[in-house]
């Protein structure tokens, strides 16, 4: 598996919980059973299963087909996709080898993709043309207990949950020979047993756009992220006995002081600090936003000037809306220099959304972490270079992999 870039899995992971706790989720599922009354509109893709409801659950089960038990069964009712949630909640006594069917072709038993439970705690994703597994070392399944299995499907991104979970998280599936996930495939969903001779009781199947299936985070474990992150970045237990510190609580004041001095506050700004010689607009707006991330940190260390000093606070909230509105940092264009928009900008950015926390309005933080997303998708898209001061739209390198320092920024 490659290694992802340190900084950019921290920005994603911070994205999700920002939005999961702003964001209201509207989006609708498309398919939702819990096989009450039908058992659905099924086709066997390859084998054959037995379908029935027992005591009001339904029970699918793989039959003999020659000399093996193989069985991909899709269910045609829930309409065909490339992108998704997918949603089965189940009764688990000891099975092994069954799992998700996504993006599997109604006509053809070559194409399709799978999440499968191999037992042991060993999971695995697999591809069927060609075919491509990956071995996920996962949480073990436990006889007589009932599991929701979430799989979250978009281009090569994967992710699965277990009752809301995090069990696998992988933002651009390669195989071990170097081939990528096939992401723009179009099909139905479905249940797959994969030898030997299984039964699943199945208490309810679901299935829509992306995040339309929540996942519920413990606010209690974001807070706690948050905080670990802002601790990082400033302290409030300032010691005026320790010289170092002091040392530091110092320049970090003094530099916010010329800063402040120098921003702009007038309402018809077109800038927030004047464009330096020889440099970039691009790199100006970096320079903008590493700027209010000096002023946050100065705003949120105990011992500097303006420590909680609610002025600076406005004047910061204030430049951070002027970036998204005015400077056009708003997820919808870019220009000039790629690594301002998808690293330089958005490590200060959100370090300052640590530091400030809920002094950030919710209207402005969804505005916020929805450009920061836009810009920043996934770790392995990198935008192009693009000519200065024109702005263009977002146009990402198609099968990007990241090398170098970018690994590490």
């Amino acid at each position: 598996m490659k290694k992802r870039l340190l900084y950019f899995t921290a920005t994603l992971l911070t994205l999700l919980f920002l939005n999961f706790i702003v964001t209201p989720h509207t989006l609708a599922e498309t398919y939702h059973s819990d096989f009450c009354n039908h058992l659905g509109t099924w086709k066997n893709l390859i084998g054959q299963a037995d379908r029935s409801i027992s005591h009001g659950q339904f029970v699918m089960s793989n039959q003999k087909e020659g000399e093996h038990y193989e069985n991909v069964s899709l269910i045609t009712g829930a309409g065909e996709r490339s992108s998704g949630d997918l949603q089965v909640t189940f009764a688990y006594k000891g099975q092994k080898n069954f799992g998700l069917i996504f993006r599997a072709s109604e006509s053809s038993p070559k194409n399709y993709q799978a999440f499968v439970y191999l037992g042991n705690g060993n999971w695995q994703l697999s591809q069927s043309t060609p075919k491509q597994t990956i071995d996920i070392k996962g949480p073990n399944l436990t006889s007589e207990q009932t599991y929701k299995l979430l799989l979250r499907y978009q281009g090569s991104s994967i992710q699965a949950y277990l009752n809301e979970k995090l069990i696998y998280d992988e933002p651009h599936v390669s195989y071990r020979e170097g081939s990528t996930i096939a992401g723009d495939w179009k099909g139905y969903i479905g249940l797959g047993f994969f030898n030997p001779p299984s039964q699943l009781t199945v208490l309810s199947i679901k299935s829509g756009d992306i995040g339309s299936i929540s996942v519920d985070v413990d606010p209690h474990e974001f807070v706690k992220l948050r905080n670990k992150w802002k601790e990082q970045l400033v302290t409030e237990n300032y010691n005026p006995n320790i010289p170092a510190l002091v040392k530091y609580v110092k320049s970090l004041s003094d530099n916010a002081k010329v800063l402040y001095q120098s921003m702009s506050l007038n309402p018809q700004r077109t800038s927030l600090w004047s464009l330096q010689p020889g440099e970039s607009a691009s790199a100006h707006l970096t320079r903008e936003v590493t700027n209010l991330y000096y002023l946050s940190k100065a705003y949120g260390t105990q011992g500097t000037d303006y420590f909680q000093d609610p002025k600076l606070l406005a004047a910061i909230q204030s430049g951070f809306d002027f970036i998204v509105s005015q400077k056009g940092y708003d997820g919808n264009k870019y220009y000039g220099n790629w690594w301002d928009w998808q690293i330089g900008i958005p490590q200060k950015f959100i370090g300052s959304l640590m530091i400030l926390g809920d002094k950030i309005s919710e209207e402005s933080l969804q505005r916020y972490t929805q450009a920061l997303s836009a810009y920043v998708p996934n770790p392995y898209q990198q935008l192009y270079t693009k000519p200065q001061e024109i702005f263009v739209d977002l146009s990402f390198v198609p099968n990007f992999s990241t090398t170098g320092a970018n690994r590490t920024d």
